[in-house]
């Protein structure tokens, strides 16, 4: 109920559009609020209950995207026994099997399934399990907090497992202070850590630092603030693109549905992004398909500071998607 409450205050704010919207509760319900109130989610995170939801205009797969990406980071380092450490909920029980039909034909495996409860304190057990499992990798497909206590067992225990993390969860500061550990693990993003040296983030740095929140400061940022700055961007480019003066929400609709190869700025890489454009498949709504994965390397730096994000791999959604029930039918 507070959720869809929430949606009607936007309703009766008069807000014409929403950037970067993440829901976790009645995302179903919210959706259709937000359909029927005619107010376009642009760079909204997309969930398993609007992944065909027309009204939603996604710069990427978002966070459930990410955690999909992961075993596909890990098995282009050359690790294809991979454990998954997610959170204790029945629906995440399926992983597993979502895994397997996604990364067998590549060679992968997943014999460990560990979940952790609600209110853990030690987060040892999950990275032993994972050892005695015989994996070589793990995935988080957990929390912040817990993602982040995890890692710091596995520094703790000196293991030697490699692991499988979101850019949404890590930040620069994170990882800096992290231990050798931080040299294992592979972080999964459609767009760059804030401290890599794209031209546009030292605006993006300069913006979100200029706030004085100490979690917006460069070390600290992680993605989710960013995937804001990102979408105010796209869409101011598609207002003056469009040369726009009803600022309605028909008209911000209609907007969105016509512009196509929106300029990214290297954002992801060389590809533009097209608000409206469907996939074929359960997920339709993807944004763009080009995602990254990174590597730590402590003598790389940024503005002076040493320590920094490396990239390692690209990675296409659709590919990794291609044949199964989420993306379109092979070959692709």
């Amino acid at each position: 109920d507070q959720a869809i409450a929430c949606a009607r205050e936007l309703e009766d704010a008069g807000v014409v559009a929403t950037l970067n919207d993440k829901g976790s509760t009645a995302q179903t319900e919210v959706s259709a609020a937000m359909t029927e109130a005619g107010i376009p989610r642009v760079g909204a995170n997309v969930t398993p209950d609007d992944w065909g939801d027309p009204n939603t205009y996604p710069l990427d797969a978002s966070g459930t995207g990410s955690t999909f990406l992961m075993p596909q980071a890990l098995i282009q380092e050359g690790i294809t026994e991979i454990g998954i450490v997610r959170v204790d909920l029945p629906e995440a029980g399926a992983m597993g099997g979502l895994f397997e039909s996604l990364f067998t034909d590549k060679g992968a495996t997943f014999p460990v399934d560990v979940p952790v409860p609600a209110g853990t304190t030690d987060y040892s057990q999950f990275i032993l399990a994972a050892e005695d499992g015989g994996v070589d990798g793990i995935v988080l497909a957990v929390g912040e907090q817990e993602a982040i206590q995890v890692v710091r067992a596995g520094q703790q225990l000196g293991t030697e497992l490699r692991i499988g993390a979101s850019l949404g969860t890590f930040s620069h500061a994170t990882v800096a202070d992290a231990g050798d550990i931080a040299g294992q693990t592979i972080f999964v993003g459609s767009f760059p850590p804030a401290t890599v040296d794209v031209p546009v983030y030292r605006v993006l740095r300069q913006d979100l630092a200029a706030s004085g929140e100490e979690a917006l400061q460069p070390e600290n940022i992680k993605t989710s603030p960013m995937r804001s700055w990102i979408s105010l961007y796209a869409l101011l480019r598609m207002v003056r693109d469009a040369g726009l003066t009803d600022f309605s929400r028909d008209a911000m609709t209609t907007m969105l549905n016509e512009a196509e190869n929106v300029p990214m700025l290297g954002l992801f890489g060389d590809e533009a992004w097209t608000p409206a454009r469907n996939r074929d498949g359960l997920w339709q709504r993807v944004g763009t398909d080009r995602w990254t994965s990174w590597t730590w390397d402590p003598g790389a730096t940024w503005d002076g500071e040493s320590g920094n994000f490396v990239l390692a791999n690209e990675i296409s959604f659709d590919d990794v998607m291609c044949g199964s029930a989420f993306g379109a039918p092979g070959p692709c």
